[in-house]
């Protein structure tokens, strides 16, 4: 956990601690702000939908990290996590699917139960 990583860090920051130049430390505060503008939109996001709607979306974040991986690094991604990556994102739209369906399902049974009241005070 976070919590756990920090402890540690903790333990051996004072003998490997190195203090950024004024170009570390634009990037650390460039960073954070980044960070934490996208944690507030993912917060908003999942206010607005439901989670089973907006989970698909950030399955993209896969893709920007290999483009920025190949882009930054050279890195390209090995078979296997190809594979992986197919088996998440697939996993990802099933439920999104599934939840779109249920939901039709659950709007329908509404709008028949609806319908059947509308008859029988007629």
């Amino acid at each position: 956990t976070a919590a756990m990583g920090a402890i540690v860090s903790s333990a051996v920051l004072p003998y490997y601690w190195i203090w950024p130049d004024l170009w570390g430390w634009m990037l650390l505060i460039v960073s954070g702000v980044a960070g934490a503008l996208g944690h507030l939109c993912l917060i908003r996001a999942f206010q607005s939908a439901p989670a089973s709607v907006v989970a698909p979306y950030s399955y993209s974040s896969l893709l920007w990290a290999v483009i920025f991986g190949f882009l930054i690094w050279g890195d390209w991604p090995a078979a296997n996590v190809w594979v992986g990556a197919a088996l998440i994102v697939a996993a990802g739209l099933y439920i999104f699917i599934r939840e779109r369906t249920l939901a039709g399902r659950r709007r329908v049974s509404q709008l028949t139960a609806a319908d059947k009241a509308k008859v029988g005070t007629a």
